[in-house]
């Protein structure tokens, strides 16, 4: 049973990992340098 406990938590850190990894992908896709400046252009317009 240790080695099949051993995988199963293996498994369970990767998901966390790329959880982890997926949320910063989104933040820094979110919020580019470049995505300010287009706020700005669109408040300007109004």
């Amino acid at each position: 049973m240790g080695i099949s406990e051993t995988i199963l938590s293996w498994i369970d850190m990767k998901t966390v990992v790329r959880r982890y990894l997926s949320d910063v992908c989104n933040v820094t896709r979110t919020s580019p340098p470049e995505h300010p400046h287009l706020d700005r252009r669109l408040d300007t317009r109004y």
